[in-house]
């Protein structure tokens, strides 16, 4: 009797044993696999990450080259741009909201103007604008600043690009040319396309 209930608990044990043995390594292979989906998932992140950043780098480095174009425009005229409007047609891309020309800090040109009359303001002496305009022109640096609400509706990023003229071999300030980058087509769809992913 004594031998079958050794007998009986040895096959309890064993069968016990078996199970937990069993769980621990059911449990080590779904903490790999897991662990294993993390990482991709991980480099899957990473990897979208930069591409979108990548995009959003273009759009505003579009800006800049934006920028620069009407700068050299505005220089090798001595000052003038009689044709923006035709150059700013041909210039202008999916990214940008619009291209402005502020002589003296003033923004009095604007492509396309309608529906964007509202930003024709005085750039070195608006409240929210003014420091940043400011610290481009006494350093002579492109400055982009955003996201911020528009006043002709909307949010964008401006990037606001200080020209100085040669004259009698001094250099004179002349203004600012501007792109002015549309927030939503930069942001929106970078997070839209992460969303496609399986990303909150």
């Amino acid at each position: 009797m004594n031998d079958k209930l050794f007998q009986n608990k040895k096959i309890w044990v064993t069968a016990a044993l078996e199970l937990i043995v069993g769980c621990i390594l059911i449990g080590l292979a779904v903490n790999y696999v897991s662990g294993s989906y993390l990482r991709v998932e991980q480099e899957k992140a990473k990897t979208n990450a930069m591409t979108y950043s990548e995009r959003i780098a273009e759009d505003i480095n579009s800006g800049i080259t934006i920028t620069n174009c009407m700068e050299q425009i505005i220089i090798s005229e001595n000052g003038r741009c009689d044709k923006f409007q035709e150059i700013a047609e041909n210039l202008m891309n999916d990214s940008i909201q619009s291209i402005q020309l502020a002589p003296g800090g003033t923004v009095t040109e604007i492509y396309p103007e309608k529906g964007n009359e509202a930003g024709k303001i005085n750039l070195l002496s608006d409240k929210s604008r003014g420091k940043y305009a400011r610290y481009g022109m006494e350093h002579d640096v492109i400055v982009s600043q955003g996201p911020f609400d528009l006043k002709q509706g909307g949010k964008g990023i401006a990037i606001r690009n200080p020209v100085y003229l040669e004259r009698g071999g001094q250099k004179e300030f002349w203004g600012f040319t501007i792109a002015i980058i549309r927030v939503p087509d930069i942001f929106s769809s970078s997070m839209k396309a992460l969303e496609n992913f399986g990303y909150r």
